[in-house]
């Protein structure tokens, strides 16, 4: 495991974010696959979450998670996802300024889009809710506002161009041409 933290909704905790290394996702995705309930992996640029670091308290720190929870999803070069991309970068991710953690899309496989996690920080839950209410990637599936522990995602730097491609079968916006 790389880092957890409980998922807070409106101060009442309704879940965990648990980080898992690329050596341990697979065995994820088969543990979710026998649990019973709303349970599924999803595999996240590992940039935008911390290390070895132990959150602690719960303000201040917000997650905007569009996910399918379901088992369907989409593939990643569909145009509904790569659209949201396009609103993501041209509006939603300059529109939280210097408060924007980071994002990442949420991959099941090499190829299939199953939603999308935007991390921010945020005065009050009011104000969260304020600046989720924008997320592009709700147009693809239902998005959900979450308060997360301070420190468990990462302040990701800004992105180096406009660009929507994935490189290495890892979650956009991870990766390269190495």
């Amino acid at each position: 495991m790389v880092n957890r933290t409980p998922l807070l909704e409106s101060g009442e905790r309704v879940g965990n974010l648990i980080a898992l290394s690329r050596e341990s996702s697979d065995a994820a995705f088969e543990l979710a696959d026998e649990l019973t309930g709303r349970t599924r992996a999803f595999r996240v640029a590992e940039e935008l979450v911390t290390s070895g670091v132990e959150p602690t308290g719960t303000g201040g720190a917000f997650a905007s998670l569009a996910a399918n929870l379901e088992e369907a999803s989409l593939h990643f070069d569909d145009p509904a996802v790569s659209g949201a991309m396009r609103a993501a970068l041209g509006a939603y991710l300059p529109s939280l300024g210097r408060r924007l953690l980071g994002t990442s899309s949420l991959m099941v496989g090499s190829f299939d889009y199953a939603g999308a996690l935007t991390a921010f920080e945020a005065n009050s839950p009011e104000e969260a809710a304020t600046l989720a209410a924008h997320d592009t990637w709700a147009s693809i599936y239902p998005a959900r506002l979450f308060g997360v522990a301070p420190g468990f995602f990462a302040r990701n730097p800004a992105f180096p161009g406009p660009v929507i491609q994935r490189y290495q079968n890892v979650p956009w916006p991870g990766g390269g041409f190495s």
